[in-house]
């Protein structure tokens, strides 16, 4: 664990205008306490009897409900501080829901862009795909006329169609990296460019632009070299 060799030293604190020395008795993981885009500050331990405060904060694990034990813990308080007031109950499920609502709020409508946009490019890459395969149906005839098989046509335009959308994803994956840090304060314990998901949107988007190719491909060289080359 970071920080072990500082066990056993001594440090002083600043407490209500005078320095006083204590020592480190262990260490534990960073805390943000002030939600998860805070920096972690240095921060320090202290137990009641050495920082005496009117208000205390207490922490009780459960085995069932959080909220069926409030009254209970309530009353163990009052038991021991009759006067003391217990109140403020939440559940550590509450608290991280709130301490990250807005940050939810913010990835629950990227994700639903994020989602439209993929729709739209599937369907723009398919589109775009499919008429540029349609358009080339009289060059298709001419080879099918000289002879061509039609594997060797199917086959010549999937590996055009593959060029175009490696050459598109490529330039997807630069605008990627060169945009987004944009959103890097919205991810946690994430990479901004997480290889797995480029990979898989990648391989979406080729999936898609190799069955827009295929199909029109594979209906054109199907068709007599006569019909294809009287089409307009």
């Amino acid at each position: 664990m970071a920080g072990w060799w500082a066990v056993g030293e001594s440090f002083d604190i600043d407490f209500r205008g005078g320095w006083l020395p204590y020592r480190v008795v262990g260490v534990v993981q960073d805390v943000k306490h002030y939600g998860l885009r805070a920096d972690v500050l240095p921060e320090a331990f202290l137990s009641h009897p050495q920082v005496p405060y009117v208000a205390m904060s207490i922490v009780a694990k459960t085995v069932g409900a959080p909220g069926a034990m409030f009254e209970t813990l309530r009353a163990v308080v009052l038991s021991h501080q009759p006067m003391q007031p217990a109140h403020n109950f939440v559940s550590l499920e509450t608290l991280l829901e709130e301490s990250t609502a807005e940050e939810r709020f913010l990835s629950t409508l990227l994700t639903l862009f994020a989602g439209i946009g993929l729709v739209l490019a599937t369907t723009g890459v398919y589109g775009v795909i499919a008429y540029s395969v349609s358009y080339r149906r009289r060059e298709i005839g001419v080879r099918m006329a000289l002879g061509a098989e039609p594997g060797q046509v199917v086959g010549s335009v999937l590996r055009q169609a593959l060029f175009m959308a490696g050459a598109g994803l490529g330039s997807g994956v630069l605008a990627v990296v060169l945009l987004s840090r944009l959103i890097d304060g919205l991810l946690f314990e994430v990479e901004v460019t997480d290889p797995l998901t480029m990979l898989r949107v990648g391989g979406l988007l080729l999936a898609v632009s190799l069955a827009a190719a295929y199909l029109p491909a594979r209906k054109a060289a199907w068709v007599p070299p006569s019909e294809a080359l009287r089409a307009e």
